[in-house]
């Protein structure tokens, strides 16, 4: 069993942690945000979120993509069917429309793992659609599903440390006798790592790269978006935006007011939110640092912008099997030492 350290309270970081704790292992999360914060820099209460696969259908990297969405999905989906209530997951009927033919869109690799997939009939398609999908996935209540992973490291023995980090280090301060370090952090982080640096993207700015979307939620609301904007970390509400996101929903669903018109949406409230986007796509990776004259594994589980929960158990067990990788070649190497 080693010591080790999460950094980040978000969907990576709760899931990482959840991941090291079921593998046997003494967790610590360290974070300045936790389930229940609101702040534009705790990225993970804000998303949509439901699970479409974005990867791509080909190369060594879309693999490495389709897996850790597939096994994402497939624990998404029986934690749908056990318990919704308490994991905040449920299965819906989606429709999905396109007005770019590309050849995932054409040829989308995850048809086969969900259920009832099928292509729309051109007379089902919204004008200026060229190709859509029908199929059954899940959406998630974020707020919830972020109270559900932190009850259940805190009942598997996690500990948490609420403070910020100047440095990635600084957590090795904290506890000398930590074995390892993941570093999950998002926005508003990137002094604790010198690779490439991230590019805030924002859900609620004007652009025309957007995506309008519809995602219900098992407390019987929506979230509808949205629009992006990279280098945006503005946290003030858009009234245009707001204006342009509310006209799209209900261009494509009038049930939102009823038929009433978008003015007539029953507004809960209006968000903005990020996506910690990152230049080079998400990083995963082992590193071994020297820190105050001990060996530290570091791994790194983060960028994952707007896939962050859709391939959130994939990433997760793949950053701990570096960390596992990483420590039981630092104990191999000790011993050939000692020889």
């Amino acid at each position: 069993m080693a010591r080790l350290a999460v950094l980040g309270a978000g969907v990576s970081g709760l899931t990482t942690a959840l991941v090291l704790l079921k593998r046997g292992h003494s967790v610590v999360i360290v974070a300045e945000h936790f389930p229940g914060d609101e702040s534009i820099e705790y990225t993970s209460p804000w998303a949509g979120a439901h699970w479409r696969s974005m990867a791509a259908n080909s190369d060594v990297a879309a693999q490495t993509d389709i897996e850790r969405d597939a096994v994402t999905f497939r624990l998404f989906y029986k934690w749908a069917t056990l318990m919704p209530a308490e994991c905040g997951i449920m299965i819906v009927q989606a429709l999905d429309y396109y007005d770019t033919l590309t050849d995932e869109v054409q040829r989308p690799w995850w048809k086969d793992l969900v259920s009832n997939f099928r292509f729309l009939e051109a007379s089902e398609l919204p004008q200026g659609a060229k190709i859509g999908h029908a199929y059954t996935t899940v959406c998630i209540n974020t707020a919830k599903y972020l109270r559900f992973l932190f009850s259940q490291v805190l009942a598997m023995g996690a500990k948490i440390q609420r403070r910020r980090l100047s440095h990635l280090y600084d957590a090795f301060a904290q506890d000398a006798s930590t074995d390892g370090i993941i570093n999950c952090c998002a926005v508003g982080k990137p002094s604790l790592s010198t690779h490439q640096p991230f590019a805030p993207l924002s859900p609620m700015s004007a652009s025309k790269d957007f995506i309008t979307y519809i995602i219900p939620r098992t407390d019987g609301t929506c979230v509808i978006g949205g629009t992006t904007q990279y280098h945006n970390d503005n946290p003030e509400i858009d009234a245009s935006t707001a204006h342009s996101i509310m006209h799209r929903a209900y261009a494509l669903c009038p049930e939102l007011s009823g038929g009433k018109g978008p003015t007539a949406m029953d507004v809960v409230r209006h968000a903005v939110g990020l996506r910690p986007m990152r230049q080079g796509g998400v990083r995963i990776e082992l590193e071994e640092h020297v820190i105050e004259g001990k060996w530290v594994t570091i791994v790194h589980n983060y960028g994952h912008g707007g896939f962050g929960y859709q391939a959130s158990i994939g990433c997760a067990q793949d950053a701990v099997h570096l960390v596992e990788k990483g420590l039981l070649d630092r104990q191999q190497h000790h011993r050939r030492l000692k020889l």
